[in-house]
């Protein structure tokens, strides 16, 4: 929310925000015609397809959360 109020800057009452077009359209998101970004949307609808928490879910769910971190150019830092 950070980074949608530093660019929007679009707070209506009580803090509420609206995400319209014209602020939606600045997120930094990977374009969806890129292999990663393929990825993570069959990963994401597989994902959709698992019932409850089972093993399977908790490993889409490692592996989405690493293509999601690369897609950005980040790297996950781990706690020591």
């Amino acid at each position: 929310m950070r980074f949608y109020d530093a660019v929007c800057g679009n707070k209506l009452y009580a803090g509420r925000r609206r995400f319209i077009t014209q602020y939606v359209r600045r997120f930094p998101v990977p374009d969806p015609s890129s292999p990663i970004a393929k990825d993570i949307i069959k990963k994401a609808k597989r994902l959709c397809a698992q019932a409850g928490t089972s093993e399977k879910a908790r490993t889409l769910i490692t592996e989405l959360d690493e293509l999601i971190w690369n897609a950005f150019g980040l790297i996950k830092e781990v706690a020591r």
